[in-house]
């Protein structure tokens, strides 16, 4: 019911409330609360036509499953720092592979190769690619801002409004 979903402090304030006024306050909410489920609704029917123009996007790159080539994976990255910063993203994703594969990747990795594949109109593998950056690290401001930006490129506002603000704290 409405009153699962009404903050404590609300619900208190609601108690000291005469029969009818209470009445009225909580048909309110609860049409607030259908309201918000209708718009998530919507949301979500959005997102999955979303998905479905996206399916014409290449597979995910590779992702890392064995191996512990720390060296490699260090040279990678700096090449992979290189190219991003030249905005040769196609050439930063390959480095970006590499250094992926070669060693366990750290989710400012998984965040960067995010930032690329999402250059390089890839929306679903870079999101992906944010969800393990945030497995890693739920506080990774980059990975929330960068995934952000794609649900804003996706149009998906609300996500993008809490991610972003997520990333600012």
């Amino acid at each position: 019911m409405v009153s699962s979903s009404i903050p404590t402090n609300v619900q208190q304030v609601l108690d000291k409330l005469e029969g009818s006024d209470q009445a009225i306050m909580k048909d309110y909410f609860e049409q607030l609360q259908n309201d918000i489920d209708e718009e998530i609704e919507e949301e979500e029917d959005v997102e999955m036509s979303d998905n479905d123009s996206m399916d014409d996007e290449p597979p995910f790159p590779p992702q890392y499953e064995k191996g512990e080539d720390y060296d490699l994976t260090g040279e990678m990255k700096m090449q992979a720092a290189d190219l991003k910063s030249a905005k040769d993203y196609a050439g930063a994703l390959e480095k970006y592979n590499a250094a992926i594969v070669a060693a366990p990747p750290t989710s400012l990795l998984y965040a960067n190769r995010a930032f690329v594949l999402n250059e390089l109109k890839r929306p679903r593998a870079a999101l992906h690619d944010c969800s393990k950056a945030l497995e890693q690290n739920p506080d990774s401001a980059k990975a929330l801002r960068i995934r952000g930006k794609i649900h804003m490129g996706l149009e998906q506002y609300r996500n993008a409004l809490k991610d972003l603000s997520e990333s600012q704290q």
